[in-house]
């Protein structure tokens, strides 16, 4: 609940300041309840309605892939780094989670 929380606080901060959010999860949440990825205020028709829905119907479980996200997250803003210094723009990455870092079979 405390994650939720966090993420929700997040989101409402996001909204509210107009900063470009991509929030990740570290396991797919299941269809039923949405997308693995998600943004808030990225595009201008995007809302946090969507993501507010998902934080409150995704519960932790699974492993925890941290390092595979980490490595992602590392390509996806190393590809924005020159437009990033060029517009004088900074990336902030927050992780949050309840678990050790696992491989994919949950070894520590």
């Amino acid at each position: 609940e405390e994650i939720r929380e966090c993420v929700t606080y997040h989101i409402k901060a996001a909204r509210l300041l107009n900063a470009p959010t991509t929030f990740r999860l570290l396991n797919h949440p299941g269809k039923n309840v949405g997308a693995q990825q998600f943004g808030v205020a990225e595009t201008p028709d995007q809302n946090e309605h969507e993501a507010m829905t998902i934080m409150s119907k995704v519960h932790p479980s699974g492993v925890t892939p941290l390092t595979f996200h980490i490595k992602e997250i590392h390509s996806a803003v190393s590809l924005m780094a020159d437009d990033l210094v060029a517009m004088g723009r900074k990336v902030v990455i927050v992780i949050a989670t309840d678990g050790l870092p696992t491989d994919e079979f949950g070894v520590s």
